[in-house]
């Protein structure tokens, strides 16, 4: 016998995207890394339409506030004009532009600031740059900030790991920040091809266990 799976109600589904299940983390992170550059934007601009219907129909703001953090946003909401990428842009622009009133707010990270949409960056109330080194990406920077403060962003080539530079509603004064160590760190190191390639494989390496994650879609081994 076959049994139809129930489809989750409304109210589920927000339940599990919001956190607000009985273990209530009230932090979702939904990684969509693995799927194709039109897909994904597709997903964002779905996710965000729903967050943001969601907190229109919510009579007051504070019950429940949102903030999506969006990593790798010039990957689906770029400066350029593509239609494949249309529903996100639309949908994000809009939360930046109108998100306030209702609650919902955003973070937007990405290492290409010049490829981002200005509509967004510009709705920005802080913004913190780490070292860029791209003419493009220091202009547009640049050109988001007061004019009184375009030429401190001048060092932003010579930052150090962890140094920023934070202007914005979140801070009294602009300045030059120190961030602290992560624990544990993040694997972003170099990879050291050079010892990878002198040493060999790992003896624990295991082509077949990469080849059933990537079919499953996990990537937690």
């Amino acid at each position: 016998m076959h049994f139809a799976r129930r489809l989750p109600s409304v109210a589920e589904y927000f339940e599990f995207i919001l956190g607000l299940s009985k273990s209530e983390n009230y932090l979702n992170i939904l990684d969509l890394s693995g799927l194709p550059a039109e897909v994904r934007a597709v997903c964002v601009g779905v996710i965000s339409r729903l967050c943001f219907d969601f907190k229109y129909w919510d009579l007051d703001p504070e019950s429940i506030p949102l903030n999506l953090v969006l990593e790798e946003a010039h990957t689906y909401i770029p400066e350029e004009s593509d239609s494949k990428f249309n529903i996100a842009k639309e949908r994000v622009e809009r939360i930046a532009k109108e998100g306030r009133k209702y609650g919902i707010g955003l973070t937007v990270v990405t290492q290409r600031p010049s490829n981002v949409s200005t509509t967004v960056l510009s709705q920005c109330g802080t913004y913190i740059a780490l070292r860029l080194t791209n003419d493009l990406d220091q202009n547009k920077i640049k050109r988001l900030l007061p004019d009184t403060l375009a030429g401190q962003v001048d060092f932003l080539p010579s930052l150090r790991d962890g140094e920023a530079f934070v202007s914005g509603d979140s801070i009294n004064l602009p300045r030059k920040v120190q961030f602290k160590v992560p624990s544990p760190m993040p694997r972003s190191n170099d990879v050291r091809y050079h010892i990878s390639w002198k040493s060999g494989k790992p003896s624990s390496y295991s082509l077949k266990s990469l080849v059933d994650s990537w079919h499953k879609r996990d990537k937690s081994k």
